[in-house]
């Protein structure tokens, strides 16, 4: 699965002509892996400044939300690519600085959509990080993993434990 997430908070309230643009780099997306029924527990991060979260409680400033998951479905290995989309709206009830602060997510607009309903069409599948898978790999096991598609999991004390070796 790969995810991508943006953030914009700014004077004006966002109408239909928004577009939920991709901003900055594309090659700037989350790669996941999401088994049945699994919660994903390594989502993106957004960091909001207290200043813009109390604006956006007065009312001054409007903060939205959005983003996508393109995905396989590995039940139905031959079907198309999914894609969701998705956009809230950010709204601060409370002080930021107190424990009873609330942090609402309205689900906003058009861009709130799962496949054929989304604005966008998927991405294709791009596998990337091999690099980072072989850093710690025998190279005579390499074969073992891309033909035979089976790997080793242990600890990254191990790993490096047979580097010096």
């Amino acid at each position: 699965m790969i995810t991508r997430i943006h953030y914009v908070a700014s004077p004006w309230a966002a109408d239909s002509t928004f577009d939920f643009p991709d901003q900055g780099d594309l090659l700037e997306v989350h790669y996941t892996a999401l088994a049945p029924k699994a919660l994903m527990q390594n989502g993106a991060e957004i960091n909001i400044p207290v200043d813009t979260l109390e604006k956006i409680r007065n009312g001054e400033l409007h903060a939205y939300i959005w983003g996508w998951a393109d995905y396989n479905d590995v039940f139905f290995p031959q079907s198309a690519r999914h894609r969701s989309e998705f956009c809230y709206e950010l709204m601060v009830n409370g002080d930021m600085r107190a424990e009873n602060c609330q942090f609402l997510f309205r689900p906003y607009g058009r861009y709130d959509a799962l496949d054929e309903e989304c604005l966008h069409e998927p991405r294709p599948y791009a596998p990337q990080g091999h690099e980072q898978i072989y850093k710690f790999m025998n190279t005579g096991d390499i074969d073992k993993v891309l033909v035979d598609g089976t790997i080793k999991v242990s600890s990254f004390k191990r790993f490096r434990d047979q580097e010096v070796d």
